[in-house]
């Protein structure tokens, strides 16, 4: 068998008929799904208001047009995968009624041919340039680029249109027009609440909705989804003839769909979209004034495309290994980019695929093309709860994977940018939304996980704009890194980049574990394995510029940048010292008279002094029940699970903590300096110690022992509560970095 898109296949005719009889019950789940889909993404591509209303089964149509075109091109040799599913995106729907309501303003109710006509253009439009630009990301071999999209502005577009699909389950539900809620107005709400007939409606397929996902997180069988949407009409219909009820009476009311003659119905061929199709009633004007439109639709076909969760390429990899076959992502980009190209090409949309043999995906074409040729007037007999229902799932999932499942995933910073852009998409706009997520992905803030007293961390957060991170997402894996180091060592342009920050006084810090690429051996260039350890590098090079007086700062390199040569009278180095005057200055220079110069009262000082509302004479109340302990470099203080005889603060040196939650999880490493503490929260609560602690350079300790801490509770219960509250503030900052830099890994 020869694919379509150039390769040889051989089949071996003796096997064909075993292979099909083994497929069958492969395309017979393919085609339950394709019902499903079918009848879900088809009836809602158009909006159910103004002359579109009525329109749904054109949808399915072309929905099912769009699938027979994917399947025989993924067949015949267009994928890897023999099995392949083409399917559309339902995440693209939003989009859609933006582009439809658009051309309906632009035109005028008045011309409804003319408005569906431009809109099927421009439907059409969008998957020819989608599979234009597939087609030369895989041509010009340029599948490596899935990561470079920011995940988590993605996701947020994603729940956006979750959110989107719950609200369409509700009108879709309730028979209402698809804009009733875009704005929700008071009225529309109540009716919602209030109404028993709409309660009738939309609470029932909710339901349905929420029990498939109970059933399916205790069975996660394929069969499932299917079935348990076949079984609904079977139960519905049940009730009809057991309660002896009128179907029009039914469809009236709004439990079955109403599918006229010439809107794309029972009554009309599933070609008949293309009667629309009439270059004369096509608009060109306001097809032209959706571009900005059809460039948001096209950068969210990339990110979907894009998104590990959902689609390819990041998912063809994971096949390839599930499969155990060698898989090309940048073919598969090919095969998308014919698929969406002839599909516009055809009036239809198509933008995905899921992932057998060649013959059950030849198969699946042939059922899909039955269920074409069937038409849509079965349509007028399935359930409105069935499709509201299927609406309600998807809406559910994508807002569960964009607030639910991210939730100790991604920083605080990242979930509060994917809420922000999900409340964007669904107040305002789908297009705003989406170029809201691309400004907002532009800045965000780092700091390392090293303990440093809050003057120290006030410096750095300032002065840090002075660096900027390029974090390049994806995997390297034996399958990738070679490609990686290649292209590394012959690009030319890093070196010469590379020269010009050097001339600036520009450091350029890899966080890379290769070492035989040619530009980590130049000057001003250092190398580190983990984010984390080229900030803390980094940071200490920024204590070091403001610093007058000999300091010992964590990492286990040392920092010889040195600020005073290359950036002298420089806007850079004037802000190194202006914000190093309001904020470290006085914490080099303490005030410390003759009455307060012992210790610990200054390490308590440097420890606690930045909470303004604690009067500095506790602090010398405090200092008699601290003991001074001092310990060599390598030293172990404690080790996991030890049980706590105490909390200590830093006068000198360095500790180095490590963490490890979980038993195939990294290694996580925490640096403290003087001025911070160690071992605070175990010992206030009892419990047993969550890390390994070691003297990385030689320490003098103040420690609080259980005992001392029992005695100052007992003899100044009011001083202790102070104590305790400031343990507990310096604490929740130390924690929150831990946590944001988990989340980041």
């Amino acid at each position: 068998m020869h694919g379509s898109i150039g390769e040889v296949h051989k089949i071996d005719i003796q096997k064909i008929v075993p292979t099909v009889f083994k497929s069958l019950p492969a395309v017979l789940l393919g085609t339950l799904l394709n019902i499903l889909d079918g009848v879900s993404y088809g009836m809602i591509i158009f909006p159910e208001s103004g002359v579109f209303a009525g329109l749904g089964g054109m949808g399915v149509s072309m929905f099912f047009v769009s699938t027979v075109v994917a399947q025989l091109i993924y067949c015949f040799g267009g994928s890897s995968f023999g099995g392949a599913n083409g399917s559309m995106m339902i995440e693209v729907v939003p989009f859609f009624h933006i582009l439809a309501s658009t051309i309906a303003r632009d035109i005028g109710d008045e011309y409804p041919k003319q408005i569906i006509a431009t809109t099927i253009a421009a439907f059409a439009l969008s998957s020819i340039l989608t599979g234009l630009s597939f087609f030369l990301l895989g041509y010009l071999r340029l599948g490596s680029l899935i990561g470079f999209f920011p995940r988590h502005i993605l996701v947020g577009c994603i729940g956006g249109v979750g959110v989107f699909l719950i609200l369409t389950g509700l009108t879709v539900s309730t028979r209402l027009s698809s804009d009733a809620l875009d704005p929700p107005t008071m009225e529309t709400i109540r009716y919602f609440i209030f109404n028993t007939h709409a309660l009738a409606q939309w609470v029932p397929p909710l339901v349905l909705a929420v029990l498939l996902r109970v059933i399916t997180m205790r069975w996660k069988h394929q069969l499932v989804f299917p079935i348990y949407f076949m079984i609904i009409p079977i139960v519905f219909y049940v009730v009809v003839a057991a309660a002896q009820l009128d179907l029009g009476a039914l469809r009236r009311n709004g439990w079955l769909f109403d599918m006229a003659e010439g809107t794309g119905g029972r009554e009309d061929k599933w070609y008949g979209y293309h009667s629309y199709l009439d270059l004369g009633l096509i608009q060109f004007t306001p097809l032209w004034t959706t571009l900005p439109i059809q460039f948001a639709l096209h950068v969210f076909h990339y990110s979907c495309y894009f998104s590990i969760s959902l689609h390819p390429p990041l998912n063809v990899p994971a096949l390839s290994v599930s499969l155990d076959e060698d898989v090309d992502t940048n073919k598969e980009l090919l095969a998308h980019g014919y698929s969406n190209i002839v599909s516009g090409c055809l009036g239809t949309v198509f933008y995905r695929v899921g992932g057998g043999n060649r013959i059950a995906g030849f198969l699946l074409a042939v059922a899909t093309f039955i269920l074409l040729m069937i038409g849509t007037g079965p349509i007028a007999y399935i359930p409105v709860m069935v499709v509201s229902s299927l609406i309600f799932v998807l809406g559910i999932d994508l807002v569960k994977e964009a607030l639910w499942d991210t939730r100790h995933r991604v920083s605080r910073m990242e979930y509060i940018t994917i809420v922000s852009i999900i409340v964007t998409m669904t107040a305002w706009d789908f297009v705003i939304g989406v170029l809201f997520g691309i400004v907002v992905s532009s800045g965000e803030s780092a700091i390392s996980t090293v303990r440093r007293p809050a003057a120290h961390r006030a410096y750095i957060r300032e002065v840090s704009k002075q660096t900027r991170v390029l974090r390049l997402q994806g995997f390297l894996f034996f399958g990738t890194i070679a490609h990686v180091e290649e292209t590394l060592r012959n690009y030319q342009a890093f070196v010469r980049v590379q020269r010009l920050l050097a001339a600036k006084g520009v450091v350029l810090v890899f966080c890379w574990s290769l070492s035989s690429v040619g530009i980590l051996q130049e000057p001003s260039v250092e190398v580190f394995e983990t984010l984390n350890d080229a900030m803390e590098w980094t940071e200490n090079a920024y204590l070091r510029a403001s610093w007058t007086t000999p300091i010992t700062l964590p990492g286990r390199r040392d920092t010889s940048l040195s600020f005073d040569e290359s950036l002298t009278g420089s806007p850079r180095q004037m802000q190194l010292r202006d914000v190093g005057e309001r904020t470290i200055a006085g914490a080099e220079f303490l005030d410390k008279d003759s009455e307060n110069s012992s210790e610990p009262y200054n390490t308590l000082l440097n420890a606690f002094s930045s909470y303004h509302d604690v009067d500095q004479n506790t602090f010398k109340e405090i200092a008699p029940y601290f003991e001074r302990f001092t310990f060599p470099d390598g030293f172990v203080l404690w080790e996991t699970n030890d049980t706590p005889d105490g909390l200590y603060i830093i006068e000198s040196g360095i500790l180095r903590a490590s963490y490890k939650f979980a038993e195939h999880s990294p290694v996580i490493e925490e640096s403290m300096v003087s001025g911070t503490l160690a071992g605070e929260l175990s010992a206030l609560s009892g419990m047993p110690r969550n890390a390994r602690v070691v003297v990385e350079q030689q320490a003098v300790l103040w420690k609080l022992s259980l005992e001392n801490m029992r005695r100052l509770e007992t003899e100044h219960p009011h001083l202790a509560q102070i104590f305790v509250q400031l343990v507990l503030k310096a604490a929740k900052v130390d924690t929150d970095i831990l946590l944001a830099a988990l989340a980041t890994r």
